[in-house]
């Protein structure tokens, strides 16, 4: 199992970064979370869009579904162009957004809508889905090929469900947004910190995503080693691939 980071930034990115967007490759199968800004031309590095078994998106958020309208269109070029591709499953919930709009409505997807409890198989994939907290309906999911488990948050503040979706895997994809000092409940996102205690009380690895471009990375970095998690926990870096 193999997860590359497409874009790793939130709510908009750096020059030259992308919003959220990660591959998984299993043996047999390829997956998309998330489509943020910059996925399609990130992804085309490594993948072969035509190749893609599903894209599942955690929420409705721009951030994270912003580059689906652009998938279509490569699908409609493939299409019209006579080349042969598979037909992806794009799981989402539904919340009436316009940034869902071709979700439903784009001749190329299948189509999956998710809700909390919800399992799915996508190839070698058994993925279980987990409502998370969020100022939309947002969902993590957690992932095994019978050898490797690997969970993603999606976007999520402290929840009932995030020790859930973290039990028993080997890697977490998590967002960690904020900065400790800039956290709260009320706030739509986790921080590093409690990224590191959920690795550490878990034992697993873990990747903090969703950076916001406006922290010095070094920030970050310096959180996590006061927790002591610098040999568990790594900030996501773009175009890196990461064996799970």
């Amino acid at each position: 199992m193999k997860l590359t980071i497409l874009g790793k930034y939130g709510p908009f990115p750096k020059a030259e970064g992308g919003t959220s967007s990660y591959l998984l490759e299993g043996e047999n199968t390829k997956i998309l979370f998330d489509v943020g800004t910059g996925s399609l031309s990130s992804l085309e590095k490594y993948a072969k869009v035509e190749e893609l078994d599903g894209i599942i998106l955690s929420h409705s958020h721009y951030d994270h579904v912003s580059d689906l309208g652009v998938y279509h269109y490569r699908y409609e070029n493939l299409s019209r162009s006579g080349k042969a591709f598979k037909k992806p499953v794009v799981a989402f919930y539904n919340d009436g957004s316009p940034s869902l709009y071709i979700a439903e409505t784009s001749p190329y997807f299948d189509r999956e809508q998710l809700e909390d409890g919800k399992k799915l198989l996508l190839g070698e994939f058994e993925i279980e889905v987990f409502e998370m907290k969020h100022p939309v309906k947002s969902f993590g999911f957690k992932l095994t090929d019978g050898k490797k488990t690997f969970a993603y948050t999606g976007d999520t503040n402290v929840c009932v469900n995030l020790e859930k979706l973290a039990f028993g895997v080997d890697a977490l994809l998590a967002d960690g947004a904020f900065l400790y000092k800039d956290w709260a409940e009320n706030k739509p996102h986790l921080s590093a910190k409690h990224v590191c205690e959920i690795a550490l009380k878990i034992g697993c690895k873990a990747i903090i995503s969703h950076l916001i471009p406006n922290y010095n990375e070094e920030e970050y970095l310096s959180e996590i080693k006061s927790c002591g998690a610098e040999n568990n926990v790594f900030l996501a870096a773009e175009g890196k691939t990461y064996t799970i």
